[in-house]
């Protein structure tokens, strides 16, 4: 008898840790940052973590703000609107300073909500009615290849160095010939979940029947919650390449831990320094996001967590010793409640 695809995709998804809740990732976490807090002599010491950014880039910072932090000539061009900006005015903005596509995002976001990719005003004009936020619209990177790279530094070192990075698979299928590419979506245990949103802006490609072995890709979004497949990366990090991105970040004020999603055009230019955008920097609430390739285990990505926590805890430590304060104790606990 033949299985259901439905209760093979439940089963797959159910030992498949990384389609887990975030909970259980943090949950078993807890006690140990609860000593963390202790060793620490205090609950909010991700402030001084990164005494530039907002709560030390826990949460609650926008991104508009993050963004003036960085070295603007690694920026896209970014432009930062109010929840009551007007959909007449949005239009007037994207006509005069964007071309077709762009990003719009949320100003306060993570994990890649809400974030989508704009081809016409079609589009612009279904986003904006579903807008009850502050938001960036933000030129399109066209680079091919998407990371996300995590750095620390010692506030004591000269030198920081990357800890991880992640390749961000975008949403491809290969054709055989017979099916359909909503039939193709419909069989595959990765991108089943996230076939409404792969076909909301394009619903006629469904019916497209590629050819044998022809490849598609449905979307180059690099969100993991989209279906994009993280690859870990971090055998590719060497001396050049963690040269180019210290000097990068030492030019970041008051920043010490995190992690960048970046687009680059070819692997050699950005080992130089060269090629290169910041899509976005996260700060103390970042994840290192190498943890998510399937080829990694639950316990390696709690032991990965862990590690990276008690960086950051070393890090807010040397820091407070220069004259960065943490974040008060009640104020860390409601913070840390409003991030869970």
């Amino acid at each position: 008898m033949k299985i259901p695809f439905s209760f093979r995709l439940k089963w797959h998804r159910l030992i498949t840790w990384e389609y887990w809740p975030g909970y259980t990732l943090y949950l078993p976490l807890l006690p140990y940052l609860v000593y963390l807090g202790f060793k620490s002599k205090g609950t909010g010491f991700f402030q001084a973590a990164n005494p530039g950014l907002k709560f030390g880039g826990m949460s609650l910072e926008g991104k508009s703000e993050i963004e003036k932090l960085l070295p603007s000539s690694y920026n896209p061009k970014s432009i930062f609107l109010k929840d009551d900006t007007s959909l007449e005015k949005l239009i007037q903005i994207a006509n005069q300073d964007f071309t077709y596509p762009f990003i719009l995002k949320p100003n306060d976001g993570c994990r890649g909500k809400m974030v989508c990719l704009i081809h016409t005003e079609k589009e612009l004009i279904s986003y904006f009615q579903q807008i009850n936020f502050d938001f960036l619209i933000q030129e399109y990177v066209s680079y091919e290849h998407e990371i996300g790279l995590f750095y620390v530094r010692n506030p004591n070192q000269k030198e920081g160095r990357i800890t991880g990075i992640v390749y961000k698979h975008p949403v491809q299928i290969t054709g055989d010939g017979i099916r359909t590419v909503e039939e193709i979506v419909e069989n595959d245990f990765r991108y089943h979940p996230h076939k409404n949103v792969l076909f909301e802006n394009n619903v006629s490609i469904k019916t497209f029947i590629p050819s044998k072995n022809q490849s598609l890709v449905l979307s180059r979004m690099g969100n993991h919650c989209k279906g994009s497949r993280f690859e870990d990366i971090s055998y590719k990090i060497n001396k050049k390449l963690n040269q180019s991105i210290d000097t990068y970040c030492k030019q970041i004020e008051g920043f010490y831990y995190g992690r960048f999603d970046i687009k680059y055009n070819t692997w050699e230019e950005f080992e130089l320094g060269t090629g290169f955008k910041v899509i976005e920097l996260n700060g103390a609430g970042a994840e290192p996001t190498h943890i998510y390739d399937s080829k990694h285990s639950y316990f390696y990505a709690l032991k990965e967590m862990a590690k990276h926590w008690r960086m950051m805890s070393e890090i807010a430590i040397l820091n407070k010793k220069n004259g960065h304060a943490y974040i008060p104790f009640k104020e860390g606990i409601k913070l840390l409640k409003f991030v869970g």
